[in-house]
């Protein structure tokens, strides 16, 4: 794979994430949003594994692969703990 094809896939990726999250955010409310983090908080986990499958096996440079690990992995714990939190 070139890293052409693997710019695309992750951009990609990336596009949809971020269209998937702010589009089902902004449909719910109470139950059904934490619902939604919870899905959200699994997706970016699964990104941060790909991203650093990716970065591992050279397809991604080191510090770019490295900084997306970190966000996507900062991205799920907070999706994570927003979606499992108790409300008051």
């Amino acid at each position: 794979m070139s890293a052409d094809d693997t710019i695309v896939r992750f951009m990609g990726h990336g596009i949809t994430t971020a269209g998937v999250a702010v589009g089902a955010l902004n449909g719910f409310q109470g139950e059904e949003r934490k619902n939604v983090l919870k899905g959200l908080s699994v997706l970016h986990a699964t990104v941060a594994v790909m991203v650093g499958d990716a970065t591992r096996s050279k397809e991604l440079k080191q510090p770019v692969g490295v900084a997306n690990v970190v966000l996507h992995s900062a991205l799920a714990v907070a999706c994570g703990v927003r979606g499992f939190a108790k409300d008051a």
